[in-house]
C-alpha cells in the first residue's frame, strides 16, 4: 500500500539536518539514512519519501519513453541562438531553422512544459505572452491540440497560484489554448516510469499529461539556482515530477557530498523521465546572482542579454546557456553542473561537447 504524500512542513527540518555528515558518507549509509528520514518524516506528518519499489505493484510501472531528438543535421544535434529585441521575430526565426519543425509537429497533440513555479514574473518564470505566441504559432502550422501545462510549488493562495499571478487562464483562454495546473500532491495525476540506468531513483512519478502527450516542448528560463547552480533546460523538469520527489531531493542536498551527488542526478533523471523534442530557452533576460526566485538576496535580474536558444539537446543547451550565465554573472562556475551534466549524458540527454553540435547563430 502507497502511503499518502504529505506536504513537508518546516518543523522536519531538524530531524533531516541531523542526518547531514560534513565529511561525507558512503552510498550506502546514505541511502539507508534518506529511507529513515522519509519513513520518520511520514510517521510525525512531514514529508513522504517516494515508495522503495517493494511498496509498489511493479505491474504499474510504465518504461521511460525514449524520446528523440528530431533536430539534426549530419548526424549532429542543431542548436540555434537567435538574438534579437523582437521576441516574436526571434522566435519565429528559430522555429524556422529547425529543420522539418512544421511537419515534426502537424497533427500531434503538444505540450509545453514552462516554468510557472511561483508568484513571481519572467525571468523568474516563463513569460507567459512567449508561452502563448509558441503555442498560437504550433495551432498555425498544423498541431492537433497544444497544452501549457505545469504544477507550481504551494504558497498561501494555493497550489495555483502561480497561474492566478501570471493571468495565464485568460491568456489561454483568449488565444484557445488549454491550461492545466497541476496538484503536485494529487497522486492520480502521476504515473509511475522506470528505468535500470537510473542511479538515484528506483522510479518516478511523472505528470500523466506529460506521458500521453505526443510531443514535449520545454521553455525554461535561465537563471542562477541556490543548490541546482543553474535553471535551465535539465532542471526545468523538477516540475514534471510528483511532488515527494522533488522535495527529497531538496532535502537530500543538505546531506553531505553524497546527498548533493543524490540532488544533482535527481536533475538529470527527473528530465530523463519526462524527455521533451525540444527545449527553447527565453534568455532574453536572465536571473543572477542567487536563484530561483528574484526575492533572494543577492539574485538581479540581467536584461538586454537578448536571446533565445532552440535546441533538441538539453545537456548542449545547458552547457551553452551556462556560458552565457558566466558571461553576466561572474560569481557562477559552470563546473557545479558537472555530476548533473555526466550523468544527463550517460543517459542519453545529449552532449557536453558542443564540439559535437551544430551550432547556428542568427540575428532577428
Amino acid at each position: 500500500m502507497v502511503k499518502k504524500n504529505i506536504r513537508f512542513t518546516s518543523d522536519n527540518r531538524d530531524f533531516i539536518e541531523c542526518h547531514h555528515n560534513e565529511k561525507g558518507m558512503s552510498r550506502r549509509d546514505f541511502m539507508k539514512g534518506l529511507v529513515m528520514t522519509g519513513a520518520a518524516l511520514s510517521a510525525t506528518g512531514g514529508l513522504y519519501l517516494p515508495a522503495e519499489a517493494d511498496e509498489v505493484s511493479t505491474s504499474s510501472f510504465i518504461p521511460v519513453k525514449l524520446r528523440t531528438n528530431p533536430f539534426t543535421k549530419d548526424g549532429k544535434p542543431i542548436l540555434v541562438v537567435v538574438t534579437g529585441t523582437n521576441h516574436e521575430k526571434m522566435l519565429m526565426e528559430g522555429l524556422n531553422t529547425l529543420i522539418g519543425f512544421d511537419k515534426i509537429v502537424n497533427g500531434k497533440d503538444i505540450l509545453i512544459k514552462p516554468n510557472f513555479l511561483m508568484d513571481e514574473p519572467y525571468p523568474t518564470t516563463t513569460d507567459p505572452d512567449f508561452a502563448i505566441l509558441l503555442a498560437q504559432h504550433l495551432k498555425n502550422v498544423g498541431a492537433n491540440q497544444v497544452t501549457l501545462c505545469d504544477s507550481s510549488q504551494y504558497s498561501e493562495s494555493g497550489s495555483e497560484s502561480a497561474f492566478r499571478f501570471l493571468k495565464i487562464y485568460e491568456k489561454g483562454k483568449k488565444a484557445g489554448v488549454k491550461v492545466i495546473s497541476v496538484d503536485l500532491e494529487k497522486e492520480e495525476d502521476f504515473a509511475v516510469v522506470e528505468r535500470s540506468d537510473w542511479e538515484s531513483h528506483p522510479h518516478i512519478k511523472v505528470n500523466k499529461h506529460i506521458l500521453k502527450a505526443d510531443m514535449i516542448i520545454n521553455t525554461p528560463v535561465l537563471k542562477r539556482h541556490v543548490t541546482a547552480g543553474l535553471t535551465c533546460a535539465l532542471k526545468n523538469h523538477f516540475g514534471s515530477v510528483y511532488g515527494s520527489h522533488r522535495w527529497m531531493a531538496h532535502r537530500a542536498s543538505r546531506m553531505g557530498k553524497e546527498g548533493l551527488n543524490f540532488f544533482m542526478k535527481s536533475v538529470a533523471e527527473f528530465a530523463d523521465a519526462a524527455r521533451p523534442e525540444l527545449t527553447i530557452v527565453d534568455a532574453r533576460s536572465i536571473l543572477t546572482g542567487m536563484g530561483p526566485a528574484q526575492q533572494m538576496p543577492g539574485a538581479k535580474v540581467k536584461k538586454g542579454v537578448n536571446r533565445i536558444i532552440f535546441s533538441g539537446d538539453m545537456v548542449a543547451t545547458d552547457v551553452y546557456c551556462s556560458r552565457i550565465m558566466k558571461e553576466h554573472d561572474e560569481s557562477f562556475s559552470p563546473s557545479v553542473l558537472d555530476v548533473t551534466w555526466r550523468h544527463a549524458q550517460k543517459l542519453g540527454l545529449g552532449t557536453m561537447d558542443l564540439t559535437q553540435v551544430k551550432v547556428v547563430e542568427l540575428t532577428a
